[in-house]
């Protein structure tokens, strides 16, 4: 604007040729943001996306796998282990606690909810920065996308891997 002023001070064709810097400048600043937005766009995507497709069904199919291992568990008879083949297999005196799979998908779809809400906060922070109301826009698109699809794959899984259960 000092570079506006003083053209104008000078002459009108000064200042002609001051409002064409400016203008270049302005074109060359809106093609670094253009550039910035773009590479920033494949951070924030991978951000959506995992907050709502693939930490769920990691998630889901980790539930699948733990019921299995649960239903296999349950099978073994410990009481025919030795203390010393368990010492040497475990290195201590080892003893089996049965958790309840439930257990798990409780704690493992309250963590899928706080992955939504922490990487929905980082990637809108990033698209539009401090926009309460855009937060909470995405937010509401992708928490009952991410639980939704954490539900079908849970489901999904346990029932697949029940099939591969010796029980």
């Amino acid at each position: 604007m000092r570079l506006f002023v003083e053209g104008v001070k000078k002459s009108y064709v000064a200042a002609g040729i001051a409002i064409v810097k400016i203008a270049d400048h302005l074109k060359q600043l809106q093609d670094v943001e253009k550039s910035i937005r773009n590479a920033l766009g494949v951070l924030t995507s991978t951000l959506r996306s995992t907050a709502t497709l693939f930490a769920p069904m990691i998630a889901g199919v980790t539930l699948g796998i733990t019921k299995l291992i649960s239903n296999v568990l349950a099978t073994i008879d410990w009481k025919l282990i030795d203390e010393e083949t368990a010492n040497s297999l475990f290195g201590v005196k080892f003893s089996i606690i049965n958790v309840p799979p439930e257990i798990f998908v409780l704690v493992i779809g309250i963590y899928i909810i706080q992955l939504v809400f922490l990487l929905t906060r980082f990637a809108n922070g990033i698209d539009e920065g401090d926009d309460k109301i855009q937060y909470m826009y995405s937010l509401g698109k992708a928490l009952p996308t991410a639980i939704a699809f954490f539900s079908i794959v849970t489901i999904f899984s346990m029932i697949m891997f029940q099939g591969m259960s010796p029980v």
